[in-house]
């Protein structure tokens, strides 16, 4: 008996491609394949498929869960957490005795996520992310999910699935978004694990307290494009938040750099088109990445979008049907060029910083607006979704990294002040933020 007949029957990976299969794809990508060719295509991908069985049958290694933990409960009564949950981390550390809020697009192993969606309501991931890891590993208490945005595409605080977030200093307002909730539970006393940018209610406590507070020296430079389009209240209070790190030994002084106007505009193809082709194409993930893929969180996304498509909330319908008419009139040839500029723009903040420490602005051009209301129409509520991220957008390009703070405050709102600096010069944005917090709480 020979060694082919005595091997078991298996059940297939993937289902065999047909001759029809192939030829119905030559056709649709113009390929001209002769009947020769489609033949021994035909048999070359019998082999093909061969190593896609081996690839099924083998077992991918999954990330250790370290710490002990319990599902939780939903969260019905705050509307700023979407899970609440008690992970504790190491016994010591340097996030010992803080509890941490982590936002709901971050896998927590055993602990529902949704990323604001009804797509993905019911996911449950098996494995926690890498920065939960690592707050657990410094000895942070995990105390639950915080609300986002719907699929994380949102600047206000509306479009959760969950229900909007209030402003706790205005519940009638927006927090900004897509940390919604994590901005709203920072001023409850929670460490938020993620970066909420937009109307903050102030900067995150455990970071600025553990960083040197001297800026003597510094130069610190108020960026005059920054400034333009935003409420004339907020950016004289930003202004003049920024001048009193005078007191603390900076130097202050304004700076232009104009290509930061066009800072969205070189933001907006490679966000749109690049979200449809790694969320939409790519299934979630997309390809060329070297780190762990999750592939239960992928089978579950890609289930949602094929099933139900119009669940989708409508700022992605929008980047959905405008990225497919680009990918079909213009091949995306913008996206490149988008990336192009985004290394231009990048070099030119490089540019500024060699003579500057930090550059300050105002984080939104304006304050927190009003919620939405069953009165609004679609056309005037998808202009509150992303039409306060002038600043921050072109920084979500480069990677600069960017924290806003508290400066104070207008008709009873808080105003956001942005400090950006070097890449990867985290610890003098800390700086320059811890000093001003001391300035303006009347710290000794």
């Amino acid at each position: 008996m020979s060694e082919k007949t005595q091997e078991l029957q298996k059940s297939s990976a993937i289902a065999r491609i047909s001759e029809e299969d192939i030829n119905l794809i030559s056709e649709d990508l113009r390929l001209k394949l002769t009947r020769e060719e489609a033949s021994a295509i035909y048999e070359f991908c019998g082999e093909t498929c061969k190593s896609y069985q081996r690839v099924y049958e083998l077992v991918a290694p999954t990330p250790e869960v370290k710490y002990p933990r319990t599902p939780g409960y939903r969260e019905t009564e705050d509307s700023s957490w979407y899970y609440r949950c008690d992970i504790k981390g190491a016994e010591n550390g340097l996030l010992k005795g803080k509890t941490v809020a982590i936002k709901d697009n971050v896998s927590v192993a055993g602990v529902p996520m949704m990323n604001g969606s009804k797509l993905l309501e019911g996911f449950v991931p098996d494995r926690d992310a890498t920065v939960v890891t690592r707050i657990l590993d410094a000895g942070g208490r995990i105390t639950g999910k915080s609300v986002c945005e719907d699929m994380c595409f949102s600047g206000s605080s509306f479009t959760a699935s969950s229900g909007p977030v209030r402003n706790p200093y205005d519940a009638t307002r927006t927090t900004g978004g897509s940390s919604s909730g994590s901005a709203s539970l920072v001023i409850a006393g929670y460490d938020s694990g993620n970066d909420p940018r937009q109307f903050p209610v102030m900067t995150h406590p455990p970071y600025s307290q553990l960083v040197n507070d001297g800026i003597k020296g510094k130069k610190i430079g108020l960026l005059t494009e920054g400034f333009i389009g935003v409420e004339e209240d907020l950016a004289g209070i930003v202004r003049q938040a920024a001048l009193t790190l005078k007191e603390a030994g900076a130097e202050v002084s304004d700076v232009s750099l104009p290509i930061h106007s066009d800072g969205v505009a070189i933001w907006t193809p490679v966000d749109f088109e690049g979200t449809y082709q790694m969320m939409i194409k790519g299934n979630g993930h997309g390809y060329g990445w070297k780190g762990a893929y999750d592939l239960p969180l992928q089978e579950a996304l890609t289930g949602a979008f094929d099933l139900r498509p119009f669940d989708c909330p409508l700022p992605v319908k929008i980047v959905m049907i405008f990225a497919e008419y680009m990918q079909r009139n213009y091949q995306n040839k913008f996206y490149s060029k988008a990336q192009n500029l985004i290394q231009h723009l990048t070099m030119e903040y490089n540019r500024i910083l060699k003579d500057y420490d930090v550059i300050v602005m105002p984080t939104s051009s304006g304050k927190p607006i009003k919620l939405p209301t069953r009165a609004d129409s679609i056309g005037e509520t998808l202009k509150l979704v992303l039409g306060m991220i002038k600043n921050t957008a072109p920084f979500n390009a480069t990677g600069h990294p960017a924290l806003s703070v508290n400066a104070g405050l207008s008709e009873g709102l808080p105003c956001g002040m942005m400090i950006v600096g070097r890449m990867f010069d985290d610890l003098t944005v800390l700086q320059v933020a811890r000093a001003f917090e001391k300035i303006r709480d009347g710290a000794k």
